[in-house]
């Protein structure tokens, strides 16, 4: 299984499609280690211990009921989390960062909508999380529309140009930080 989002975030600076992408991952591996857990063999040596008043029985339908929950949980997550998933390439592969902006309204009303709905992933840590990995995407944008050594280029043959792409650079942050204080205004107004 890959890292979880928290772990990734220390690790270097994911993007929210390692978001999607862990929860598709555990998601998908947890469905087929419930699926296992639910075949013929499996029931047929749990009925066995249950028949033999092993002690492993308990400890092995814990655990079945534990996986259980770690699925619906995942499942739950990915459902949610995955709406994102156009948001986030158009974030990712907007050409013109000059209207990036555009993305961020849309992208903050579906979080908010997740918070609203989600039974999971609704927890302020998992939304730390993906708010850092969208920071990031955007980072990675402007360090492309505005790259260290094209700065310095600019400053010596057009440092008017240099100052236009450094503050449409802030705008766009800035813009960006304006809509996550809204919604994140909107969904403490709601509770």
């Amino acid at each position: 299984m890959k890292l979880e989002p928290e772990q990734a975030l220390k690790n270097g600076h994911p993007n929210p499609l390692v978001e999607i992408a862990f929860w598709k991952n555990k998601s998908e591996n947890l469905d087929s280690i419930h699926q296992q857990l639910q075949s013929e063999q499996v029931k047929k040596i749990l009925k066995f211990l249950l028949q033999s008043k092993s002690t492993y029985y308990e400890p092995f339908k814990k655990l079945e009921e534990e996986v259980k929950q770690a699925k619906i949980e995942a499942n739950d997550s990915f459902s949610y989390v995955g709406i994102l998933e156009d948001w986030f390439l158009q974030l990712m592969n907007q050409s013109d960062f000059t209207k990036l902006h555009h993305l961020f309204v849309p992208i903050m009303h579906t979080i908010l909508l997740i918070w609203q709905n989600s039974k999971y992933y609704n927890t302020p840590s998992r939304l730390v999380v993906l708010i850092r990995e969208i920071c990031n995407a955007i980072i990675e944008q402007a360090r492309v529309y505005v790259s260290g050594s094209m700065i310095f280029q600019l400053l010596e043959n057009s440092p008017t140009s240099a100052s236009n792409k450094l503050q449409c650079t802030i705008d766009v942050c800035t813009k960006f930080k304006d809509a996550y204080f809204e919604y994140k205004g909107q969904a403490e107004n709601q509770w």
